[in-house]
C-alpha cells in the first residue's frame, strides 16, 4: 500500500475502488490519476489494468500499463483556459 500514497488521496481511492473490482469481479479498468512527487509536483498518469484469468485455487495476478500524460494534460487545460 506505500505505493498507493503517491497518488492524489481521492485518485487512490478511485484506483483502489477498480483493484477491488477487478480482483473480486475480474473486471479491466481504465482511469486517469493524479501522481504526487516528493518534490511536490504533480504528474498525470494513465493506468491500464487486467486481472488474469486463474483456476480455482490459483493465486490471481495483475498485469497493466501506466503511461505520463501529463503533457496531454496540460494542454488540455490550456485549451480549456481560451
Amino acid at each position: 500500500d506505500e505505493w498507493m500514497s503517491l497518488y492524489h488521496p481521492d485518485d487512490a481511492a478511485r484506483l483502489r475502488a477498480a483493484f477491488d473490482r477487478a480482483s473480486e469481479l475480474g473486471e479491466d479498468f481504465e482511469l486517469d490519476v493524479r501522481l504526487r512527487l516528493p518534490d511536490g509536483r504533480q504528474m498525470f498518469h494513465h493506468l491500464v489494468g487486467r486481472r488474469d484469468a486463474s483456476r480455482p485455487g490459483e493465486a490471481m495476478r495483475m498485469h497493466g500499463i501506466e503511461q505520463d500524460v501529463t503533457a496531454r494534460k496540460i494542454a488540455e487545460e490550456r485549451l480549456r483556459g481560451q
